[in-house]
């Protein structure tokens, strides 16, 4: 009876560390190319390259994960209200428009700000864009390999642009609302003297 105890408290002594690391979502690349996911160290093949390690979802981990939904349904929460957008409180302050007192020096330096800012925002955007359609290209890439493929990085190069475009929106209609004139703010308006 001993001798049986004794065995099996090595078996499951042995087996601990690999139920702990079994715990685990691998995904991998192999030397031919092909890509593969697998749920433990000794499934990845021999000469693969490990891309990422994701621990498993667990039943806990997925009902707390459908918690907060279940919350906002209902209206009642405990965790505190959301803080703005990082974006938002980042904003600079828009400049203004010059008075008729103000010397050609003065207008040409809020002319400048106004168009810096337009330039900053355009290049954002342009950026926002090259990174959505890089993403897009990826994930295509993936699915036509891979069957494990996700879409977050995409939908989060998504909003980047959507929030470049809202932030060139604000611009303008910050503009229009200081009566700045629209070229300050048009692509060229670098060239303005």
């Amino acid at each position: 009876m001993r001798a049986l105890a004794a065995a099996f408290l090595l078996v499951l002594a042995s087996a601990l560390p690999t139920a702990a690391l079994a715990d685990e979502l691998i995904r991998f690349r192999t030397p031919d190319g092909v890509l593969g996911l697998v749920d433990h160290a000794d499934k990845v093949p021999p000469g693969a390259t490990i891309l990422s390690r994701e621990p498993k979802p667990t039943a806990a981990g997925r009902a707390a994960a459908l918690e907060p939904a279940a919350e906002a349904e209902h209206g009642v929460s405990d965790e505190p209200a959301e803080e703005a957008p990082p974006r938002a409180r980042r904003r600079p302050p828009r400049p203004g428009v010059p008075t008729a007192s103000a010397s050609p020096d003065e207008e040409a330096a809020l002319v400048a700000d106004w168009c810096e800012q337009a330039t900053d925002l355009r290049l954002a955007r342009e950026e926002a864009e090259a990174d959505v359609e890089a993403e897009r290209e990826r994930y295509e890439r993936c699915e036509m390999v891979d069957a494990y493929c996700s879409e977050r990085d995409v939908e989060a190069a998504e909003e980047r642009l959507d929030d470049a475009l809202a932030e060139e929106e604000a611009l303008a209609d910050d503009c229009r609302r200081a009566d700045c004139l629209p070229g300050w703010i048009r692509e060229g308006c670098e060239r303005l003297p």
